[in-house]
């Protein structure tokens, strides 16, 4: 059996309460004076999750549990009955079988549903395998795009988290977050993402509650410094001069000159943009890993969200509508 890393370092391409963000369908009715507004961060965090279970991530060529029906994505919840939250139990288990048959509980992926999967585990290199990549927790980085004081609730990274080289996200069963300090930069180029290179420090300042197409979303315990703006409907938002709030040293977030090149209703991607400031090309190459999340303003408004770069042109990337952020905001 083959294992993640129990903590994967990823740098991400970066609760109750009634929400005034309902509807962010385009609205006769707001105007300068009622327009919500939010405030505006641009700050690191660092997440820490913990997966629904131990989930699968991937299978060697050949897998004997991969052929009784386990996929990627399913978590496993039991082996045989006992109940397993970690990779290494289910090790300590694989190891000690004697080549007894495995019974595994799983939770489907594909559908949320339980299921019941049997198989044999294969003899090499004197221990018994099952082929299986596994993983039970991951950590990383990325940018803080708005919170709303009034529900506590933070949106973060405009993506979720994925397994590296996967873009399925993984669940979460609980997570936390943490303050970050950037301390290098890899810089970018073409062919070859670069990265903010940041450490955690302090105790929790919050909690994941969501790992969404849309980014992750949770609460603070402490509001976070920023700047009160109001948002940015999709319709206004046009191509042209525009902003980017990034902290690509230390903990201070600065402001950066962007082009909006193309803005995309109903599309994959709902803006692109291109990294124009000197002094970011300079030190970062254009966009890299870590600011994923980074706020996009636009005329005095919040218009989205960083949430990739282009890998043949490090100087370009995609962002997301803040209003897409904010419909997902109002669940928490």
């Amino acid at each position: 059996m083959n294992f993640k890393k129990t903590i994967t370092l990823l740098f991400f391409c970066i609760t109750a309460g009634t929400s005034n963000f309902s509807a962010y369908a385009e609205n006769s009715n707001i105007n300068d004076n009622n327009r919500p507004t939010v405030t505006v961060c641009g700050q690191p965090f660092g997440v820490e999750i913990t997966t629904k279970g131990v989930e699968v991530v991937g299978f060697s060529e050949q897998s004997p549990a991969k052929k009784a029906g386990l996929e990627v994505g399913d978590c496993i919840i039991k082996v045989g009955s006992k109940s397993i939250s970690s990779c290494s139990e289910i090790a300590n288990m694989l190891a000690n079988c004697c080549g007894e048959r495995i019974n595994l509980t799983v939770i489907k992926g594909k559908n949320g549903e339980s299921e019941q999967i049997s198989f044999e585990p294969i003899f090499e290199n004197s221990v018994y395998k099952a082929g299986i990549e596994l993983i039970d927790s991951c950590a990383g980085i990325g940018t803080m795009t708005f919170y709303d004081p009034d529900t506590k609730v933070f949106g973060g990274l405009g993506h979720p988290i994925c397994e590296s080289g996967s873009e399925r996200p993984l669940s979460i069963s609980q997570g936390t977050v943490n303050n970050v300090e950037i301390f290098d930069i890899k810089k970018g180029k073409i062919g070859k993402a670069g990265e903010l290179l940041g450490k955690f420090y302090g105790k929790k300042q919050g909690e994941v509650l969501s790992n969404s197409p849309c980014g992750i979303f949770g609460t603070l315990d402490n509001p976070p410094e920023g700047i009160e703006m109001p948002i940015d409907f999709a319709s206004e938002i046009h191509t042209g001069e525009a902003e980017i709030i990034a902290t690509i040293d230390g903990q201070t977030p600065q402001t950066y000159t962007i082009n909006i090149d193309k803005v995309n209703q109903n599309a994959e991607h709902d803006m692109i943009i291109r990294v124009t400031d000197e002094r970011l090309l300079e030190k970062t190459g254009g966009i890299v890993q870590g600011m994923s999340g980074s706020p996009i303003v636009q005329d005095g408004k919040l218009a989205g969200a960083i949430t990739h770069v282009l890998i043949n042109n490090p100087v370009c990337g995609y962002g997301i509508f803040i209003t897409d952020m904010l419909e997902i905001a109002e669940d928490f």
